[in-house]
């Protein structure tokens, strides 16, 4: 629990609440398929479970996948258990920007590839590895990528499961047209959730942000994805983007009059005095 703690502490001093946020540009389904070990269709059964990776001993979010249909690699067992970086076991929390996320009885194509634990396997590019089929506009089932984008060629058509499942089979057989090669993930640049705002929705958040008080302190840490260093679970921020570069977002602005400034300065010497106090009890 010291150790738990102290990295709480650590956090809070070195790393600013801000957003963190993926970004990504667009990736031809064609490419995705290229760097993929399989792709396979299949439904999520059941809730997530949450464990430590074996070898790294960070929380990693396992899903179990019923297999369908396999358009590449290696045949695979007919039940599949998938996993993603990130979840949380008690004080510890682990956060990467841009997972894919699976629910239960989800109709879902997955890109993979191995992992060092026998059996298991990953997503490919975080959520632009992952395909959901849902109810298009017209009531038709589409295919929508991780990204909340929908499978769609030069035509703007979204992709139906079946016309999909026909492009992989033709990258799969080295029969990909020209047209094919032109399928997107998604056709723009993506960003994390908090980045889907408009920009008066955002210079809200930030006006609202700086009347609230310093925020505490928690024991729960989190662990870049990147570096592995420590950070506050407080600046785990959800987000729904893949194949990645993270990135922070802006530090909040300070208000035109400079009384935001003298606040935070006052908070800080109390928050520094706060965990110098803690870390002698705790020594």
């Amino acid at each position: 629990m010291k150790v738990h703690l102290k990295a709480g502490l650590v956090a809070g001093l070195f790393f600013p609440l801000n957003s963190f946020a993926t970004t990504f540009g667009p990736i031809p389904v064609f490419m995705q398929a290229q760097n993929s070990q399989y792709i396979v269709r299949g439904r999520v059964i059941g809730s997530p479970q949450v464990r430590p990776e074996k070898n790294v001993q960070r929380p990693y979010t396992y899903w179990h996948v019923q297999i369908d249909e396999q358009f590449q690699g290696e045949t695979l067992p007919p039940n599949l258990e998938v996993r993603e970086p990130g979840g949380e076991i008690g004080d510890l929390g682990y956060h990467v920007a841009g997972t894919a996320e699976f629910s239960d009885g989800e109709d879902t194509f997955i890109a993979l590839h191995d992992t060092p634990e026998a059996g298991v396997k990953e997503v490919v590019g975080l959520a632009s590895g992952k395909y959901t089929v849902q109810p298009g506009k017209n009531g038709k089932p589409v295919v929508m990528s991780g990204l909340g984008n929908p499978i769609s060629g030069d035509d703007g058509v979204p992709l139906s499961p079946e016309d999909f499942s026909s492009l992989l089979h033709r990258i799969a057989r080295g029969e990909a047209t020209t047209a094919d090669k032109n399928v997107f993930v998604s056709r723009q640049v993506s960003h994390g959730k908090e980045d889907e705002h408009s920009a008066v929705e955002q210079a809200a958040a930030k006006k609202q942000s700086m009347s609230r008080p310093a925020p505490e302190i928690s024991s729960q840490t989190a662990l870049s994805a990147s570096t592995g260093t420590a950070i506050s679970a407080a600046a785990k921020a959800p987000a729904n983007s893949p194949i990645a570069v993270q990135q922070s977002g802006a530090p909040t602005e300070e208000n035109s009059t400079g009384s935001s400034s003298w606040g935070w300065v006052i908070a800080l010497g109390v928050l520094v005095g706060l965990i110098a106090g803690f870390y002698l009890m705790l020594r």
